[in-house]
Order: C-alpha cells, then structure tokens, then sequence
C-alpha cells in the first residue's frame, strides 16, 4: 500500500504508544497521516511526502533509513537521542570488563532489540561512549552532531546499534529537530522555537 497526501489510513492510538512529551489529544488534530513504527512495513512506499518521526530508538532509526529511501523529507524530531554504535564495531572491548552474567544479558538483550544498556558505574561504559562519541566526530556538520550528543550525566546510557544510522543522519532529505514540540497541527508539528513543521505523515 503507497501512502501518499491523497491517501491517508488512520490508526487508533493509545497514550502509551506516544513515547514524548507531548499531549496525545494534539495528535488527533492531525488531517495527515500516522502510523505507528511496527506497522510500516505495510506501507511500502513514501513517494512525495514530508515525513516526521518523533523520538530515538532503534525501532524507529531502522525506520529513518526505509523512508528515506523514497520520501521527499524527512525530519526526525528527538529531544533525547541516544549513543549509536555500528555492528562492525567491536562490543567484546565493550563488554570485557564487566562480570561474565551481566555479558551475557546485554549480548541476549542485543541479539532481540539491537540496543544495550550500560549503567553510570558499569566498567564498559568509558569505552562505549568513546567508540561512540568517535563516531559523532566524523559527521561534518558540528552542529548536528552536538544534538545528536547524549546526556553525560545520566544514570544509565543505552546505545543503539545501527549500521545506516551515520550514514542517514547526514543526508541532505534529513533534518534533525531537538527544539521541543509544543503542538501538533492538522498540517504539522509546532515547536518550541516558534516554527511549524509541515508534515505528511507521522510515525511514531
């Protein structure tokens, strides 16, 4: 099925399936389309349209790279990104300083979500982020690669694993908001900064 502006299915959704800071009663404002990130492979195409995605997991960075495939746009709306890293990107330095149980959790957890978490007193952690922050440093717009910048201080750091992701981020379809959004309009998204976003589609 081509989702495109004259064609535009619906899907109910529920509160917890709006995973940002954002009041749901907004989204049904929307006149454009929205789906949810584990139905796109229904809607195979997103030819001629202006896509939003909002948030930052690993679901959602696999479905960054098949709409941008085809789609006109694409704006990724995300005030709390995570570390990615590559899958060619050694974990097992990652991993090795930590007890052998808790390897053989993250490697479990890895293996069903592509994502792993490191908590602020893990032996890991240091090394993880600095294989990721040697990624962001290779993306040649600065400015983008601080918003793709995590939270140092957290207490606990989750790191995608994503083989596109760096490769997506800097495509010239692609703009990265981090400006909270403030409502969602029949025609896009408002942010906090003042500017409305028009959007086709919505995947959340």
């Amino acid at each position: 099925m081509n989702v495109s502006m004259n064609d535009k299915p619906t899907v109910q959704l529920k509160k917890a399936d709006l995973q940002v800071d954002l009041d749901l009663k907004s989204l049904k404002n929307f006149k454009g389309v929205v789906l949810k990130k584990e139905n796109i492979k229904d809607y195979a195409q997103f030819k001629q349209c202006h896509v939003a995605l909002i948030g930052f997991d690993a679901e959602l960075i696999k479905v960054m790279h098949q709409t941008l495939a085809e789609a006109s746009f694409v704006k990724l709306f995300c005030e709390r990104p995570q570390w990615v890293l590559q899958h060619n990107q050694s974990l097992f330095s990652v991993l090795a300083p930590l007890k052998s149980e808790k390897v053989d959790a993250l490697r479990q957890s890895n293996e069903r979500s592509g994502v792993f978490k490191l908590a602020k007193d893990d032996a890991g952690l240091s090394i993880a982020i600095k294989k990721a922050k040697k990624n962001l440093s290779k993306i040649k717009d600065k400015w983008l690669a601080r918003q793709l910048t995590p939270n140092h201080l957290s207490e606990q750091h989750r790191f995608i694993l994503d083989d596109h992701f760096y490769q997506d981020i800097q495509d010239p379809r692609l703009k990265v908001i981090t400006w909270p959004m403030v409502v969602i309009e029949d025609d896009g998204i408002l942010t906090m900064e003042g500017i409305k976003h028009m959007v086709d589609v919505i995947i959340i």
